[in-house]
């Protein structure tokens, strides 16, 4: 009697349970992943800041300025803005005349709305600290979300 040889390969069953588990683990690491590159994005549009921000808060303390109304960063002989070179997340960076620091999103986050301005504003204490404010606005007119967008930086 001859025994029936069993033909090698996968069933169907075990082919479908493979597809299920990928298709689980995607579910889970794609979104993640997403929020990590928003993350990552955000913290380049930081680091450009950063450097016009030890710039302005050098100027403001050498300047005894006592308060940031009532004078234009230009005009106030501020010269210490640093040109940037444009980069897939980082696309300009401008000084307002009340030493704000813009700090514009490049393509990398998308297109039109998508595209934040990153905002952060000077305020000079009586004791001659500097604090910080920050805020994410959209670069177009409407409400985008950022999600990626740290705590300390939220949209308005």
């Amino acid at each position: 009697m001859k025994e029936k040889l069993k033909s090698p390969g996968f069933s169907l069953i075990e082919l479908m349970i493979v597809i299920a588990i990928i298709g689980i683990l995607a579910a889970i690491a794609i979104p993640s992943y997403q929020t990590y590159m928003r993350e990552a994005r955000f913290a380049e549009l930081f680091s450009a800041a950063h450097l016009q921000q030890v710039k302005i808060e050098e100027f403001l303390t050498t300047s005894n300025i006592g308060t940031v109304s009532g004078f234009t960063c230009a005009s106030s002989g501020f010269a210490g803005f640093q040109a940037i070179t444009a980069t897939n997340n980082v696309a300009q960076i401008q000084i307002g005349t009340d030493c704000s620091i813009e700090t514009w999103g490049g393509s990398g986050f998308g297109t039109g709305a998508a595209i934040p301005i990153m905002i952060m504003i000077p305020t000079i204490a009586t004791d001659g600290t500097i604090t910080w404010s920050c805020e994410t606005v959209p670069s177009v007119n409407g409400t985008a979300n950022y999600p990626g967008a740290p705590s300390t930086c939220p949209s308005p």
